[in-house]
C-alpha cells in the first residue's frame, strides 16, 4: 500500500492513500536509478481537497510503502492542462546536494575524509530539511593519502560525481532510518533481492542491450598533474603517464584476441589522484579489461511477486538480483540498476539489471560532456598558468617598496642641468650604482637589470616594438610572428598546443601538434625529410605508391622510380622486369647484377672504377671507335707533340 504526503511549513497533507477514494492522485509513477536523484510524477485533479497545497521547491514530497519511506524529494516542474489538472514532477532528496557550493579546496586524505568534508560543507549552507547525516562509506583507494583540489566553484552534487564516482565508481544513495536522512557512498546497497527473475514465472519481457560505443582496446592513461621546476626556474606542470614503466610507450593494448575481434579502438582516461606510474599502469590494465568487450545490460519486464500474494520482499535498487532464463542462455547475478513502477498498476513496471540502460543519444551527449570537461580542464590549466604569472607580477609590483624615483635633468653630453628629459625608477638613488632600472623617455619605456646603460632586454619603444623575454597573454592578434622558437607539445604548459591552418573558406586543412604533422589538403614542398614518414597522396589502396608529377614510387619493396622516358632504380640486385633497353639510358646504384651507371645498356661505372672498354658513345662523335681506341689515339697524338716541343710529361 502506497501513501504520498506533502509536508510544507510543518504541516502534513496526505495527497494519496489507496484506502481513501477522496485522497487519490492520478497516474503516480516512480523511477529509481543508481547514482541518480530519482523521480516521482503524479497528477492532482482540481477536486482534490489539497489541490493548492503543493509548492515547487518548498514542499517535501514523501512516498511511503507499507510504513517504509522509499522516496523523498521536492516538486520542480508543474504543468496545468485545460481541465486544470496539475502534473508535478519531483526530484529525489539527493538533488539537495545541488543547492550548496563547494568553494576552492585542497584536501589531502582518504575517501572517507573527503566525503565527510563535502557533507559537512553542504550542511553548513542549507536548511535543516536539506541536511544529511554522514552514512556508510566502504569505497576505498589503496593510496590512502590522496590530494584532491579544485580552483573553481561547483555544487556538491557535481563535486562528488567528479571526484569520487567518476574516479572510483561506487554508488551514492540516501537511506531513511530513525527519522534521519543518511548519505552513503558504497560499492552497492549491501543486499540481495530474494525474488528472482525467472522465465515462465515472473518474466514478462527481456531485452539484451550491447553498447559498443564504450569499447576501448587501446588505452592511453594519464595520472595526476605534477608541478616541477623548468630550466628557467619557473614552476610548470606535467601529467604522469606510463612511459617510464612501459618500455617507453604511453599506451597499452588489449589481448590479440580482443584486437582481432574489435580492431584498434583508442581511448584515454585520467586518474587525477595517481602520482605513481607503476600504479597508473595497473589501473589502466584493469580499466582496459572492463572496456575491452561489449557489456551486456538486461532490461527485464517482470511481475513483482509481492503483488501476487506471495510473501516475498519487493525489489530494491542497488541489490543484486538473480536472472535465469534458459531460452535466452542467461543465468547470472546482476545489480538492479533501475526500477520503474506504476503505483496504481505494479504489473506495468520494469527493472533494468547490469547497469543503467543508455540510449544512443545519451551516449553521444555523455561523450560531448566528457569532451567539454577536457576542454574546460585545458582552459583551466591555461588560466591557472596565466593567473600564476599575474600573481607573480602583482607581487613584484605591489611589493616593490624602497625604490627611488628620479627625474633626470642632466644633459648626458655636457653634464649641465637642463629640463627633465627622462624618469628613472631604480633600486639605488645613484645612477652609477643602480642595477635594476626602469627608464621612461620620449622614445619609450625600458627595463634593465644590468644598470642604467642596459642592455634593456625588456622594452616598449615608440616605434611600436615590444621586446620581452616572456609574454603572458590570453589572446594575441598579430600580423606576423618572426624568429625564435614556437614551442608546442612536450609535457609542460604547451603539451596540448597545436598549430592549425585554415583555407579561405574557414575550413581546416591541417594541423601540427605533438602527434605529428597532419595535412588534409594542399602541397608539401621541401628538399628532404628525415627521421619519419611522409605520404604524398592520393595513395592507392593496393600498391601504396606515391606519384611525384609523372614519376611513380612503389611501396612493395622494389623502391623503383620510373617514368615513360627512362627509369632510376636504387639499391637493386637486378634490372627490373620490362626495363627499357636500346637507346635509353639507365641508372643503377648498388646491387650485384649491374651495380652502377649503365649508359645505353652496355658500359658500367661502379665502385671499382670506369670500365672504358665497355663504354660507347654515339657514332656521330666517335666515328665508330670505342672510347678506349679514342683515348689511345689522343694519347699518341699528345706524345708526338711532347716530342716536338722537347718537354717531358712532368712538365
Amino acid at each position: 500500500m502506497y501513501i504520498i504526503n506533502n509536508i510544507i511549513d510543518g504541516n502534513v497533507y496526505r495527497l494519496h492513500d489507496q484506502r481513501d477514494q477522496q485522497l487519490r492522485v492520478i497516474n503516480p509513477y516512480l523511477i529509481l536509478t543508481l547514482n541518480k536523484t530519482g523521480d516521482l510524477e503524479f497528477q492532482i485533479p482540481p477536486t482534490h481537497m489539497y489541490y493548492h497545497t503543493v509548492e515547487k521547491l518548498k514542499s517535501v514530497i514523501q512516498l511511503i510503502e507499507d510504513g517504509e519511506l522509499i522516496f523523498e524529494g521536492r516538486p520542480i516542474f508543474e504543468d496545468t492542462d485545460f481541465r486544470n489538472v496539475k502534473k508535478f514532477s519531483c526530484e529525489g532528496s539527493m538533488a539537495y546536494l545541488m543547492d550548496s557550493i563547494q568553494r576552492p579546496y585542497s584536501i589531502t586524505g582518504n575517501i572517507h575524509d573527503f566525503f565527510a568534508e563535502m557533507v559537512k560543507r553542504h550542511n553548513e549552507q542549507v536548511e535543516d530539511r536539506k541536511k544529511f547525516v554522514l552514512g556508510r562509506v566502504n569505497v576505498v583507494d589503496e593510496n590512502n593519502e590522496v590530494k584532491r583540489e579544485s580552483t573553481s566553484l561547483e555544487n556538491t552534487w557535481n563535486t562528488l560525481n567528479k571526484q569520487l564516482i567518476d574516479v572510483h565508481g561506487g554508488c551514492l544513495w540516501v537511506e531513511y532510518r530513525d527519522d534521519k536522512r543518511y548519505l552513503n557512498y558504497t560499492y552497492d546497497y549491501g543486499g540481495r533481492n530474494e525474488q528472482q527473475i525467472r522465465f515462465g514465472v515472473n518474466l514478462l519481457d527481456l531485452t539484451r542491450y550491447q553498447d559498443a560505443t564504450k569499447v576501448v582496446t587501446c588505452m592511453i592513461p594519464y595520472g595526476a598533474d605534477m608541478e616541477y621546476q623548468d630550466e628557467l626556474g619557473e614552476t610548470q606542470t606535467r601529467t604522469v603517464d606510463i612511459t617510464s614503466v612501459n618500455n617507453g610507450k604511453d599506451y597499452i593494448m588489449a589481448d590479440q584476441a580482443v584486437l582481432d575481434e574489435y580492431g584498434q579502438i583508442w581511448g584515454t582516461y585520467q586518474w587525477p589522484d595517481i602520482t605513481d606510474p607503476a600504479r597508473l599502469l595497473e589501473k589502466a590494465r584493469e580499466y582496459l579489461k572492463e572496456t575491452g568487450g561489449i557489456p551486456d545490460v538486461l532490461k527485464v519486464s517482470a511481475v513483482d511477486l509481492n503483488y501476487t500474494g506471495v510473501d516475498i520482499r519487493r525489489f530494491h535498487v542497488g541489490y543484486y538480483t538473480t536472472a535465469i532464463s534458459k531460452p535466452h542462455g542467461i543465468s547470472k547475478d546482476l545489480l538492479l540498476a533501475r526500477l520503474e513502477l506504476y503505483l496504481d498498476d505494479p504489473g506495468k513496471g520494469s527493472i533494468s539489471l547490469g547497469s543503467t540502460v543508455e540510449t544512443f543519444t545519451a551516449a553521444v551527449v555523455n561523450k560531448q560532456v566528457n569532451l567539454s570537461k577536457a576542454l574546460q580542464t585545458s582552459e583551466a590549466k591555461t588560466y591557472n598558468e596565466m593567473a600564476r604569472k599575474i600573481t607573480n607580477a602583482t607581487n613584484l609590483i605591489t611589493g616593490g617598496f624602497g625604490g627611488y624615483v628620479v627625474l633626470d635633468s642632466t644633459d648626458p653630453a655636457t653634464g649641465k642641468k637642463i629640463h627633465p628629459w627622462r624618469m628613472l625608477v631604480m633600486n639605488t638613488p645613484d645612477k652609477a650604482t643602480a642595477k635594476n632600472v626602469i627608464q621612461i623617455n620620449q622614445n619609450g619605456i625600458g627595463f634593465s637589470t644590468a644598470g642604467i646603460q642596459g642592455p634593456y632586454r625588456n622594452a616598449w619603444t615608440i616605434d611600436g616594438n615590444l621586446v620581452a623575454d616572456f609574454i603572458t597573454t590570453g589572446t594575441m592578434l598579430a600580423d606576423r610572428v618572426k624568429g625564435g622558437t614556437l614551442e608546442i607539445g612536450g609535457s609542460g604548459f604547451a603539451k596540448d598546443g597545436k598549430i592549425v591552418v585554415y583555407n579561405t573558406s574557414g575550413g581546416q586543412i591541417g594541423y601540427w601538434d605533438k602527434t605529428g604533422l597532419h595535412v588534409y589538403e594542399g602541397v608539401i614542398e621541401g628538399s628532404r625529410i628525415r627521421g619519419g614518414t611522409i605520404a604524398v597522396g592520393p595513395l592507392s589502396a593496393d600498391s601504396g605508391g606515391v606519384y611525384f608529377g609523372d614519376y611513380y614510387v612503389s611501396a612493395d619493396g622494389s623502391n623503383e622510380l620510373s617514368s615513360e622516358n627512362g627509369w632510376v632504380r636504387v639499391n637493386t640486385n637486378g634490372r627490373p622486369a620490362g626495363s627499357p633497353g636500346g637507346d635509353y639510358a639507365s641508372l643503377f646504384i648498388g646491387g650485384d647484377a649491374y651495380g652502377g651507371i649503365d649508359l645505353l645498356g652496355t658500359g658500367q661505372i661502379n665502385c671499382s672504377g670506369i670500365k672504358c672498354s665497355d663504354v660507347r658513345f654515339d657514332d656521330r662523335w666517335t666515328d665508330g671507335y670505342s672510347a678506349l681506341d679514342m683515348f689511345k689515339q689522343i694519347y699518341s697524338r699528345l706524345d708526338q707533340i711532347r716530342g716536338i716541343l722537347g718537354i717531358s710529361w712532368n712538365d
